[in-house]
């Protein structure tokens, strides 16, 4: 489904590829999302059905969805309330930082708190 691509994947051409480490740890976000709260949960919140297509409009809602810093918050007060979930939430929004050079790598999720410090 869409919301298992990257931003970056929507608007890729030969001229311009996207690395596909970085495009891992977006899809790997999106399982962990899905594990937590549900399969589809990314399209339902984006208002995506099955029909859509990659498109640079498609591309362009990804990005605003996650460029807002309490994205991910949202996402997971929904499942888990006012429990502390920053360890998580940190975690999701490395793997979810849209300008590519920036998401996390496999070592930083790796190294990550969550869940060890949960």
């Amino acid at each position: 489904s869409l919301p298992f691509m990257a931003p970056e994947v929507f608007i890729a051409a030969e001229a311009s590829p996207y690395r596909a480490a970085n495009v891992d740890i977006w899809a790997c976000g999106v399982i962990l999302v899905e594990m937590l709260l549900g399969a589809h949960h990314l399209s339902r919140r984006l208002g995506w059905d099955r029909t859509e297509r990659p498109s640079p409009k498609r591309h362009g809602e990804l990005v605003q969805y996650f460029s807002d810093e309490s994205a991910v918050r949202k996402l997971l007060r929904r499942r888990f309330g006012d429990d502390d979930m920053t360890d998580l939430e940190e975690l999701l929004r490395g793997m979810f930082e849209v300008v590519p050079s920036e998401r996390w790598s496999a070592q930083r999720v790796a190294e990550s708190k969550w869940p060890i410090a949960s």
